[in-house]
This record gives C-alpha cells, structure tokens and sequence, in this order.
C-alpha cells in the first residue's frame, strides 16, 4: 500500500490557490513536473473532467487517466485514477485557509491491484512533496 500526504503555508489567498487548483485540472503540464500530453476524454462540466496525460520521467513514458472533480466549498480536488493497469487509488488536494494562513495538502493513496505483482508503486513521498513545492513556488511567484 502506497500512502504519502505533504502540507505547506502558502503565502497567497486561498482563492488565488483554488484558481490556480481549478487550472490545474485542465493543465496539469503547469504543475506537475514530466507530463508531456494532455487529452481531456470527457468535460463533465468547469469542475470535472475525464482526462488522459502522458508523463515521463527520465526515459520512461507512463499513461494516467483520471476522473478529476473538484469542490469549491471545501476547495478540493480528487483525481482518481481510472483504467490503470497496476494500480488504484486517488490524490487529492486540498486547501486549508483559517484566515491566518492558508495551507496546502495532497495526499495520495495508491495500492496494487495485484498483492503479488512485481510492480513497484511509484515512490509516492517524492512525488507528492515535489508537486506541493512546486505549486507553492507558482502561487507566491504570481502574488
């Protein structure tokens, strides 16, 4: 089982970071380091979609598909992998603002859907620390 959550202060509104959330829907190359290709499946409306990218890491090339809605009341975002041929599970972000500081976490939940199988999950600490630091560059860059 694969279970990694990272939360930072972001030193921006809460609404400038749930825009930049909504965006990354949409555009995840912005954020998330490696994808190369994007291709929305199915628009379920502005806050959720059907979406396939491509992302490469080094020399390899991966395919992830995802169900993605978010929620602007409680300013998250679910993207949960859809069709995976080793893996399920979900990352969500999301945006804790008590008026003082607005704080972000993402945590991912990954499992295999083969016990037995010889694939190794991705190292999910590294990925999702690396995607909170970088969106937290982004949001105090443009505020």
């Amino acid at each position: 089982m694969g279970l990694a959550s990272t939360k930072l202060k972001i030193n921006c509104s809460a609404n400038k970071l749930w825009e930049m959330m909504v965006e990354k829907i949409r555009r995840p190359d912005k954020y998330v380091p490696g994808v190369t290709e994007i291709k929305v499946l199915q628009d379920f409306g502005p806050l959720s979609i059907e979406r396939e990218m491509i992302v490469k890491n080094g020399t390899e090339e991966h395919t992830v598909r995802e169900l993605i809605t978010a929620d602007e009341t409680s300013k998250t975002v679910i993207f949960k992998l859809k069709d995976h041929p080793h893996f399920t599970g979900y990352v969500i972000n999301m945006i804790f603002d008590d008026g003082d500081s607005v704080e972000l976490d993402y945590t991912a939940h990954w499992t295999k859907k083969d016990p037995s199988s010889d694939v190794l999950l991705p190292n999910l600490e590294e990925m999702i620390r690396k995607a909170v630091e970088h969106t937290k560059e982004l949001a105090e860059v443009s505020s």
